[in-house]
């Protein structure tokens, strides 16, 4: 049975991409004067991204009738380009493709249409030429969302710190400093901003950077994007951990995202609308009494009350482990949103202690919304926990054996 969109969802598609075709540098205008003065000529196509029916070109994921029928999974474009992306089953062009096109091209349009700057980008594909991790060559696909899944020690954060450091070099300080006696790292990173671009990046054993952009060696890159990551109180070092015990909420949380304190204050009321559990987030303070070498000292100690939807507020520290993820996740949303406004951004939740119903409610969330930016989730679960998972723009990547042996595999396809 074909599955197809409805006048009403066509008619959506075709507005938002300003009736134009969506394909990178064709914007053929697809609406037009006809043949008599009360008529008008329409020649676009609201193109399926997963495909309209079984065995259609690009499969149809994990999609159920709902989902295949949404806007989400159309794109605008003029008839030649239609027939081009479906042509061979649609292997030339896979749905993180294809979401890509209709992302970009809808930013260009909403900066054509209201002048507003859009500065998004996409990364589309990372390819490992030579590294101390994976099974190489191998590559992997970039979706709006991507879940990087396998046991710890398999390589999920270096994928995503590799995308990172090309453009902050310090986030690659650890492998830097582990390839001087070991081999090289190199890799490529397929780009779109929103041209394609293409960006090289060698670390060498003498712990240096070389960098080339499409193919043209040059200092540094400088196609710069924006990281939010979170990470675990584990990963501190022994400053950090001591500056995690004198810590407030509200410092603690900042230490997690590596970001000021006064950030997390300023994004508090925006966090709660990222949410559907979250009622109210807001600064309290407490005082404590602690005992000096003179006499007793009383101290304001800040927290952040969290009130969820059904139940009264509780301090963040009093939450279940789930429960604090919905508020890191929500916060991280919130940052995401701000700074994708003003520079191209991805978003990063690492070693994530959420249920699989929770995750599932997020993937959702992030996978199928029109933020302007790229979500990357580490999980250390198995790839059949998310067979039933039904977000469009969600790409999943499995990580299985030992490094310098660990193999990828990605939407059932092997790199070997």
């Amino acid at each position: 049975m074909r599955i197809d969109f409805s006048k009403k969802t066509k008619a959506l598609v075709a507005s938002r991409s300003g009736y134009q075709c969506s394909f990178p540098n064709c914007s053929q205008i697809t609406i037009g004067p006809g043949a008599r003065s009360s008529e008008f000529s329409a020649t676009g196509v609201a193109a399926h991204i997963y495909s309209a029916s079984t065995g259609g070109p690009r499969g149809q994921g994990r999609l159920g009738e709902k989902e295949l029928k949404a806007p989400s999974n159309a794109i605008w474009l003029c008839q030649h380009h239609a027939k081009l992306v479906d042509n061979n089953r649609g292997d030339q062009y896979p749905p993180a493709v294809l979401l890509s096109y209709k992302a970009l091209h809808e930013a260009r349009t909403a900066r054509a249409h209201r002048g507003i700057f859009s500065p998004f980008a996409w990364f589309y594909q990372l390819l490992v030429k030579h590294g101390p991790v994976f099974r190489t060559p191998a590559k992997i696909h970039f979706g709006k969302l991507t879940f990087l899944l396998g046991d710890n020690g398999t390589g999920k954060s270096a994928l995503w710190q590799w995308l990172a450091g090309m453009s902050d070099p310090v986030t690659l300080t650890r492998w830097r400093k582990q390839l001087r006696e070991n081999q090289p790292l190199s890799f490529e990173v397929t780009y779109f901003s929103p041209d394609q671009h293409i960006v090289e990046l060698e670390l060498t054993t003498t712990g240096g950077i070389n960098y080339s952009l499409d193919g043209r060696s040059v200092p540094f890159n400088p196609l710069v994007t924006k990281f939010i990551t979170t990470r675990s109180e584990y990963e501190f070092d022994d400053n950090e951990r001591e500056r995690w015990k004198e810590a407030d909420t509200i410092e603690r949380l900042a230490m997690l995202f590596r970001v000021d304190p006064l950030l997390i204050e300023n994004i508090l009321p925006q966090v709660q609308k990222n949410s559907r559990f979250l009622r109210k987030l807001s600064i309290q303070e407490n005082e404590t009494e602690e005992e000096t070498a003179e006499d007793k000292e009383t101290k304001s100690r800040r927290y952040l009350a969290v009130e969820f939807k059904g139940s009264g507020a509780s301090s963040y520290g009093m939450l279940s482990h789930g429960e604090q993820e919905e508020v890191k996740m929500a916060i991280g949303l919130a940052l995401a949103q701000f700074w994708s406004e003003y520079m191209p951004t991805v978003l990063v939740f690492s070693h994530l202690a959420m249920d699989l119903s929770g995750i599932k409610d997020w993937a959702n969330r992030l996978g199928a919304t029109n933020d302007q930016f790229q979500t990357i989730i580490e999980l250390a679960m198995e790839p059949e926990d998310f067979l039933e998972l039904n977000s469009i723009g969600a790409e999943f990547v499995y990580l299985d054996g030992k490094p310098p042996n660990v193999k990828i595999q990605q939407a059932g396809q092997t790199n070997s």
